[in-house]
């Protein structure tokens, strides 16, 4: 008996001693902004001006290397090599939010929400297509899309594009 005590107290007085040595902090690296041109902008290179472009949105793949920008106008831009160039693509209607497929830098979605359609393109921005009216089964059309998201494929290979709002029912936002 007298043994089993003596190790707990020993065992006892090794776990509270360890609470008393002190982590070492560790120094990371001094954390600065570096200004580049990457946006294809004729006005100081900057993505706002008199095109009236601003961010809405952003999506990054999750390779890191594809970007997408929502723009709020009809514009997306498009990165391929993590933001060290851009290229602008035209879409059939104004980007305000954008999602990328987790599993394929081609698939994205985007919505307008002054028309609260969603738009999807499979190849990377050549073409895209609307979703029609986004809709709840059996209910109202969608009023004010608030998020949109893509999903990696499923088994059989499909993604699929979440869509968070309201609809309006009667006078009520639902």
């Amino acid at each position: 008996m007298k043994k089993r005590s003596i190790i707990g107290v020993f065992l006892s007085l090794m776990l509270l001693s360890s609470f008393l040595v002190a982590a070492v902090p560790t120094a990371a690296g001094t954390f600065s902004w570096t200004a580049f041109s990457p946006w294809p902008s004729t006005t100081s290179q900057i993505l706002v001006g008199d095109t009236d472009d601003s961010i809405k949105g952003i999506a990054v793949a999750d390779s890191g290397d594809t970007i997408y920008v929502a723009t709020g106008t009809t514009y997306v831009y498009k990165s391929t090599d993590r933001g060290l160039t851009w290229s602008s693509k035209t879409m059939t209607a104004d980007t305000d939010l954008i999602a990328v497929a987790p599993d394929d830098p081609d698939i994205f979605a985007y919505a307008d929400t002054a028309t609260d359609l969603v738009y999807v393109s499979t190849n990377g921005g050549t073409t895209n297509g609307s979703l029609g009216t986004i809709q709840e089964s059996g209910g109202a059309a969608v009023d004010t899309i608030q998020d949109i998201a893509v999903s990696a494929a499923n088994s059989s290979g499909i993604n699929y594009v979440a869509v968070s709002g309201y609809e309006l029912n009667g006078t009520n936002y639902e």
